[in-house]
């Protein structure tokens, strides 16, 4: 089903809403991006955890340096946030890591496997931490929301991506079933992802100018980059909205549709 991003009763405001953001440990990255356009919203304050944390506490901003893998480290730092400020209103997880394109026979072996279960325990564990940390409070206060950041390559499959994508593919999954547990014990707490498409950061350059250049002839239909800002504002507007939960939506090149719901 696709529909456009409208309807619905919105947030009167973000004031006095707490925000945690994984993965938004540099100026260039989704995560912080979508710090930046939930703070002017009116979000009263954003803490940004990263592995690689490079932005400096200021404002409305406290950064840390956290690894979404480790739940010890999930729980102290949620109850610490707890409190300090109160209860975590909107969750983002954003935290994701990508290796270079290689096929699934390259991943036999020992160090085959670390790379791969890397990748799993970042891109799919690290937000079920976050998730499991965040959800007791929010179902006894029936408010909340919570917002994936997926991919619109993980219900694709590619060639020499398919770890990558299978971590995707598995966090969407985990999206539409925490939304559907959720509509019984907390009706408020909506559960929903965006799926960016190929995004300019610093994770994307990795890849090689060829690489890019590929990805954005075989799988972008416009054939160019989606700015960071870009999925920020399809964020805020997933966080405004609430008549949108279970909902998985693509958002590519400045455009916006829900692919699952």
């Amino acid at each position: 089903m696709v529909r456009k991003l409208t309807g619905g009763r919105k947030m009167d405001s973000l004031k006095n809403k707490t925000v945690v953001i994984t993965g938004a440990g540099n100026d260039r990255g989704i995560g912080y991006a979508v710090a930046l356009a939930l703070v002017r919203a009116g979000a009263e304050k954003a803490f940004l955890l990263d592995l690689h944390q490079r932005i400096i506490s200021r404002d409305k901003f406290t950064c840390w340096t956290h690894d979404v893998t480790d739940f010890d480290s999930v729980l102290r730092i949620s109850k610490k946030i707890h409190e300090n400020c109160g209860a975590i209103d909107i969750l983002v997880n954003c935290a994701a890591i990508l290796e270079l394109p290689k096929d699934m026979n390259d991943y036999a072996g020992k160090k085959g496997m670390e790379t791969m279960m890397s990748m799993f325990n970042v891109n799919v564990v690290g937000a079920c931490n976050w998730y499991c940390a965040v959800i007791p409070g929010m179902i006894e206060r029936n408010e909340g929301c919570i917002i994936n950041i997926t991919s619109i390559a993980g219900g694709r499959g590619r060639p020499g991506n398919s770890i990558y994508e299978a971590t995707k593919a598995a966090l969407t999954s985990f999206t539409l079933s925490w939304a559907q547990e959720l509509e019984s014990k907390a009706p408020n707490v909506r559960v929903n992802a965006v799926a960016p498409g190929f995004v300019k950061t610093e994770m994307t350059d990795k890849l090689g100018a060829k690489a890019r250049k590929r990805t954005l002839q075989d799988v972008v239909p416009s054939h160019r980059t989606t700015e960071a800002k870009e999925i920020a504002d399809v964020v805020l507007s997933v966080v405004r909205c609430s008549a949108l939960n279970g909902t998985v939506i693509a958002a590519t090149s400045g455009k916006q549709k829900i692919i699952t719901k």
